[in-house]
């Protein structure tokens, strides 16, 4: 008797980026295919909270995973500690392939009997939104871990960097992926190629933000009139006064509802992280430390 097929299938509830359409067509066509078929509401979830779902999954002799691209379910499985044979375990992503081409690859492999569903979340209030290391492109260079101000990565026993906290990730900012020069973090929920997991083009080596736009005096002047204007804006104009500085969202590709929630203080680092510039000499860092509306150390 074959080894029924073992099948994950992911309906990326929080971000939506797979067609729920396309979830229920799978599991429908495949409803008498004699195969065992989980429906997480939330791949990333589960690789953050390293389930021991991924590891039955992996370990199976005969499974697929149905879920956003390829290479972003490859190296989520990895980070959980399961890493993937693709021998035996089969990759479609949702994302990029034809529902109907899924469907037919995967009943080329089932046999005539009723299959098993069940249903599994990650079981937490938490957005699963993080960082995922492409370890085939990293180059250990660590400007993501010195670029991220919320200590979401950290340094191996064997000086590699990894994602240490997930959880401690700013919801929807994809910034340090836009460092990386070589196109190696992955956020699977993110939007546009390749930060998404999608392959990555041979000319995309190099940040995609440019670090030296980054350096320009305007940038900097434009953080410190926010800080000073949010105590002394003398129109008094709360919306006008607070207002994010648009080029930093833009250059750095974090949505302005991040950048918003940010402090003037945050703002100065993350600023001064993405260029580089920790001399005091820099007109980012130049009387700042006097700043009647710095944060308190």
């Amino acid at each position: 008797m074959s080894t029924p097929l073992r099948i994950l299938l992911c309906r990326c509830s929080q971000a939506a980026r797979v067609a729920p359409s396309s979830v229920d067509a799978i599991t429908n066509a495949l409803a008498t295919s004699g195969a065992l078929i989980t429906i997480a509401d939330d791949l990333c979830g589960l690789a953050a909270a390293k389930d021991p779902l991924l590891a039955e999954i992996a370990a199976a002799p005969n499974s697929a995973i149905i879920a956003c691209h390829t290479r972003a379910v490859r190296w989520l499985f990895a980070a959980a500690g399961y890493a993937i044979d693709e021998s035996k375990t089969k990759l479609y992503s949702l994302r990029t392939q034809n529902t109907e081409d899924i469907i037919t690859a995967l009943t080329a492999e089932t046999c005539n009997a009723e299959s098993q569903v069940d249903a599994v979340s990650h079981d937490s209030d938490w957005p699963p939104w993080f960082p995922v290391i492409d370890r085939d492109r990293c180059v250990n260079c660590m400007q993501c871990m010195n670029f991220c101000l919320f200590g979401t990565y950290a340094i191996s026993p064997d000086k590699q960097v990894l994602v240490a906290k997930p959880e401690a990730c700013k919801n929807l900012c994809p910034a340090c992926a836009r460092i990386c020069p070589k196109s190696a973090i992955i956020f699977p929920k993110y939007e546009h190629s390749p930060i998404d997991g999608s392959d990555v083009p041979d000319e995309a080596d190099g940040p995609a933000v440019d670090l030296e736009a980054l350096k320009q005096g305007d940038v900097y002047a434009r953080l410190r009139q926010r800080s000073a204007g949010q105590r002394f804006s003398p129109n008094r104009d709360e919306e006008t006064a607070t207002a994010p500085p648009s080029d930093l969202a833009d250059r750095l590709g974090v949505p302005p509802e991040v950048i918003a929630a940010m402090s003037p203080d945050e703002l100065r680092k993350i600023c001064a992280r993405a260029a580089e510039c920790e001399s005091p000499e820099c007109s980012c860092n130049q009387n700042n430390s006097k700043d009647p509306t710095d944060n308190a150390e």
